[in-house]
């Protein structure tokens, strides 16, 4: 049975040598799609993932400051709420953030999913050079999540690429819906937690954090982790 629909086109949610893209995903349960798109890249594309918030059945490396953010390479960021670090108004962080860190991004075969409220708050060099637009919608009974993807920030219909669906139960598992992001420290060199830059599987927000050395190490843990408990066949099946 599958659970998910990844509808990209060929130019869209790939990682490649000097490649890099900003995708800006709003309205509601903007977390719950960006969970979802970072789960698919690890587990069909064998991405590295990196996020500012936590994660649970996924490898992913935690991002609580600007110094570890600007060390990230070859893969695939999670940003909730990133208005918090780059909103237009605020403190000197945001123009660190936007012209030392989004300038050299497009040599760190990177992909960048961020959500924020109002698209209005972030800088507009960021929304200059952000790609795609994902537009979730959930069913009345909210077990199926549908995204619309648009080119640009517009939200023009001409703009429409393509749509994806996912069962959401699956994804509900994978973060905690009440965390709340904590904005990176002005001081480059100082994080918001001590899990801060380190290779991290979790079973559930209640369990332990498990650190690995490599990206190997934790990647062959999950897929152990998936082997054997079959959670994931036994949530489709339930």
């Amino acid at each position: 049975m599958r659970w998910c629909t990844y509808d990209f086109n060929s130019n869209c949610g790939r990682i490649g040598r000097g490649y890099f893209e900003l995708v800006f995903l709003t309205q509601t349960r903007k977390t719950l799609t960006m969970t979802y798109l970072l789960w698919k890249q690890w587990y069909a594309n064998g991405a590295r993932v990196f996020a500012n918030y936590h994660l649970y059945k996924i490898p992913y490396m935690f991002v609580g400051s600007m110094k570890t953010f600007n060390s990230i390479r070859e893969g695939v960021f999670g940003g909730d709420e990133l208005w918090l670090n780059a909103d237009s108004r605020s403190h000197s962080l945001a123009k660190i953030f936007v012209t030392n860190t989004l300038a050299r991004s497009r040599k760190r075969d990177l992909i960048i999913y961020y959500t924020v409220q109002l698209l209005d708050s972030i800088d507009k060099r960021i929304k200059k050079v952000t790609d795609f637009m994902a537009i979730p919608y959930l069913n009345r009974e909210e077990t199926i999540c549908t995204v619309t993807f648009l080119r640009g920030t517009s939200g023009k219909p001409a703009t429409y690429m393509k749509t994806m669906y996912f069962f959401t139960d699956p994804v509900k598992q994978m973060y905690n819906t009440y965390e709340e992001v904590i904005p990176w420290p002005e001081n480059e060199e100082e994080s918001t937690y001590p899990e801060d830059g380190k290779i991290i599987f979790q079973e559930s927000k209640d369990s332990e954090m498990k650190f690995f050395d490599s990206w190997d190490e934790a990647f062959a843990y999950a897929v152990d982790y998936y082997k054997k408990t079959r959670w994931l066949e036994k949530m489709l099946e339930g």
